[in-house]
């Protein structure tokens, strides 16, 4: 029953409890009169009718809005392929082409991969736009696949998607024919194999065969091509069942590209190399691998033996070889030579293996390059 109050029991009710403890009486709305009203639907938060074409509504994970989409083909194109200049494949529930951390113009002159001639120069190269920080890669002055790319990269971010932020060493380069023994730079390198990639997306097709991303024998990702058979891959590599592929890629016979950084160990440069260790290489096989300095100078002595302190190859079947300074004619009954290697600094110890047809094998470079 509602209560009625005459105007003079409202002043002693003021009289009685004050004037503040009145209006918290009068304004306070009785229990049987609350309500709330219905929440207003949320606006969605992308309209795929207002996308640009070939767009959809993609989320990054925290935003959804329209966004190019960049999901890989079964043979393993699309991906980086798809999306437009200045953009890279970002991997997720709907892969998608996000801007990269630089934007560069197109100015007539190389960006990135574009083909420049040695000749040119490293950092002042007339084939690459150096106004943009473009220089010309190379492996030696007369490196026919020199390509034009960004150098001091400190991540991967600051290269275009299919490029890794690279460890090289700093030369040979395009101007030096000797190589450096410990001192490395950063470039952005195209992802080949036993680049380092994070998913698929990262591995571009090389030489138009799909790349997957595959875990080594220590865990650690890296682009590797399909194949059928070993010849199929690098002689360094055999061809292996892979249950993240889904089918047979190439794999290091060493279990991983990058190893521990001791003698023979696989590496990229010298920075994966320790103890005053050198990445090295030959031009029969794409093997890389540490050698490491000799325990004493490298040379001849009585009966032309050489004469070091070099480690056990790794292999069996293997050998090790320590390059030693001179002339040919310091130990002509067994052949000898002075170090014919360029990739390989004097008085070092080197793997060797046989390489070649059988009867006509030559001992080269090498720790886990298979005979074929």
């Amino acid at each position: 029953m509602k209560q009625h109050f005459s105007a003079a029991a409202v002043v002693r009710r003021i009289a009685t409890y004050g004037l503040l403890a009145l209006a918290a009486w009068v304004l306070t709305p009785s229990l049987s009169a609350c309500s709330s009203k219905p929440a207003t639907p949320a606006a969605p938060t992308c309209d795929p009718t207002q996308c640009a074409t070939g767009n959809s509504c993609i989320s990054d994970g925290t935003e959804t809005k329209c966004r190019l989409g960049c999901a890989l083909n079964g043979d393993g194109t699309g991906g980086q392929q798809t999306c437009p200049f200045n953009y890279h494949c970002v991997d997720g529930t709907t892969p998608y082409c996000a801007a990269d951390a630089v934007a560069y113009q197109k100015n007539g002159k190389g960006l990135w991969g574009a083909p420049c001639s040695p000749t040119g120069g490293l950092d002042t190269n007339p084939a690459c736009d150096t106004d943009q920080n473009f220089w010309c890669y190379a492996t030696s002055p007369f490196d026919g696949a020199a390509f034009c790319t960004q150098y001091g990269c400190s991540s991967d971010a600051n290269c275009r998607g299919g490029y890794w932020c690279a460890t090289i060493n700093t030369a040979p380069n395009a101007v030096q024919r000797d190589r450096t023994v410990g001192d490395t730079r950063t470039a952005c390198m195209p992802r080949t194999y036993c680049s380092p990639c994070k998913t698929d997306i990262d591995c571009p097709p090389t030489k138009g065969v799909r790349q997957h991303c595959v875990p080594d024998n220590a865990g650690s990702k890296f682009c590797s091509p399909e194949c059928g058979q070993d010849s199929q891959c690098n002689q360094e590599a055999k061809c292996v069942e892979s249950e993240e592929a889904g089918g047979k890629v190439c794999v290091p016979n060493a279990g991983a590209c990058v190893g521990d950084g001791g003698f023979c160990s696989p590496c990229r440069s010298d920075a994966d190399c320790k103890n005053g260790g050198a990445c090295v290489g030959s031009s029969y096989s794409t093997e890389t691998f540490c050698a490491v300095p000799s325990g004493v100078p490298c040379g001849v002595s009585g009966g032309c033996k050489f004469t070091s302190e070099c480690p056990a190859a790794p292999v069996p079947g293997g050998a090790t070889s320590c390059t030693f300074p001179g002339k040919a004619d310091l130990c002509p009954d067994n052949g000898g030579a002075p170090n014919q290697w360029p990739s390989i600094p004097d008085n070092f110890c080197y793997g060797s293996v046989s390489f070649g047809p059988k009867g006509q094998e030559a001992h080269v470079p090498g720790c886990y390059t298979a005979r074929r």
